[in-house]
């Protein structure tokens, strides 16, 4: 984590309550220097940047990015915290690409804009969602998008518009979706809206919070409940799953002999994003599953 704060405001987000909202970041050279000493004593490889904001400021980016350049570390990294879409521009992409970045991850939230607009707060451009996922194809960078669903005064049109706008992104530009249900973690607006209107199904406790953001959902609206919810993000992540499988067979008949490999492998167990993940880094897990080993 190199920077703190988040200067925007959605209303389902609780990242300002202990990280604030003012932006505050470590300089560039120290984050090198973290990285200096990382690779030098620990012989790492991959870095996660957690940062809620990693490309806010543009000119450090490029300084952290452009020195792990210079070094020639050899290691990659990756935005697993989501960065906004307009951050991801051709100069960024083009120098990402170069640096080490394996992909990167983006918050939609939504796909209707009127939601992103008037419920979540988002303030993002849908078209510049559309343009990053586009850029992103045409870099050869893998790119994924975070969504939301099931926010008080969503309706489920709106909620069928997203699922038709991830679906359009990953089918035309391979942005591998991930879907949630909108959970109303305390501190937030969400909670707030949800407990003055009576949406709550059941009380809030650490448990109920993490089974809702996966399935279950604890939001109970006029427009949908939460087992509506959850029969469809299973449905939803069916049919990524029945996506991904059709892309893994595109790449069998590219690459027959690593393709069988992966298939296999997928056949034999390997969850939707693993093999994901084994598609986004086929160089290297490749050698594992021939010896044998656990990748």
């Amino acid at each position: 984590i190199t920077s703190r704060g988040c200067p925007y405001g959605c209303i389902f987000c609780s990242i300002h309550l202990h990280m604030g909202r003012k932006f505050r970041k470590h300089s560039a050279e120290y984050v090198i220097a973290h990285i200096d000493y990382l690779v030098k004593k620990y012989d790492i490889h991959h870095i996660h940047f957690e940062d809620d904001n990693l490309i806010l400021d543009k000119r450090r980016f490029d300084t952290i990015i452009d020195t792990i350049s210079k070094r020639d570390y050899r290691i990659s990294w990756d935005t697993p915290n989501g960065v906004r879409a307009e951050s991801l521009t051709p100069d960024v992409l083009s120098k990402s690409r170069k640096n080490g970045c394996s992909y990167f991850v983006m918050g939609v939230e939504s796909g209707d804009q009127w939601v992103v607009n008037n419920i979540v707060n988002k303030k993002l451009d849908l078209s510049k969602v559309r343009q990053a996922a586009r850029l992103c194809k045409e870099h050869k960078l893998d790119l994924e998008a975070f969504y939301v669903i099931g926010f008080p005064d969503e309706t489920m049109e709106n909620i069928k518009t997203t699922i038709s706008f991830a679906f359009d992104l990953f089918k035309k530009y391979e942005t591998y979706p991930h879907f949630f249900i909108a959970t109303p973690l305390f501190g937030t607006k969400l909670y707030d809206i949800c407990i003055k209107k009576g949406y709550l199904t059941k009380d809030i406790t650490p448990h109920n919070l993490a089974v809702s953001v996966q399935r279950g959902g604890l939001i109970k609206t006029p427009d949908f409940t939460p087992e509506a919810l959850n029969e469809l993000v299973n449905k939803i992540r069916l049919k990524v799953k029945i996506l991904l499988i059709i892309n893994l067979l595109k790449f069998c008949f590219t690459h027959p002999a690593d393709g069988i490999k992966l298939f296999s492998y997928f056949i034999n167990g390997a969850s939707g994003t693993k093999v994901r993940n084994l598609l986004r880094y086929r160089n290297k897990t490749l050698s594992y599953l021939t010896a044998g080993k656990k990748s």
